[in-house]
């Protein structure tokens, strides 16, 4: 029974806790953007399986759906990951990016937006005003 079921584990993203002189956690910062993603399906998944590829929280929905054999709807984001069990993908996503917007929010957290790339990460960019609001950096 247990082969043929699907185990997924992921959770949600770590927060600061002064590392850094952040808190909370949205923030484009290497260690609050990363999260685990395992998944075991002997029937789909060879053991000891593991990617180096970036997959976003879009691509749960997919994955399960492709898991269950149901066709992804065109009009969602991500892609399914199951491929990538196969075989590497160098293609499969090069990029993607990343925009914070609560405000005003009571975590006084500013919007900042940033790229991801295989290599690197931009910094984030911060906004300096919102609504004709100066905001104010802690440093």
């Amino acid at each position: 029974m247990l082969d043929d079921t699907v185990i997924l584990h992921t959770s949600d993203h770590g927060y600061f806790l002064g590392e850094w002189r952040l808190f909370d956690k949205r923030l484009m910062h290497e260690p609050s953007i990363r999260v685990p993603f395992q998944v075991r399906y002997p029937k789909r998944i060879p053991a000891g399986t593991v990617r180096k590829e970036m997959i976003l929280d879009t691509d749960i929905a997919p994955t399960i759906l492709d898991l269950a054999g149901i066709p992804v709807p065109e009009h969602m984001q991500g892609k399914s990951i199951l491929p990538l069990a196969r075989k590497a993908d160098p293609d499969f996503r090069k990029e993607w990016y990343y925009e914070y917007y609560e405000w005003p929010n009571p975590k006084k957290v500013a919007p900042h937006r940033g790229i991801r790339m295989e290599t690197v990460q931009v910094d984030p960019i911060c906004s300096r005003s919102v609504r004709g609001r100066t905001l104010r950096s802690s440093s």
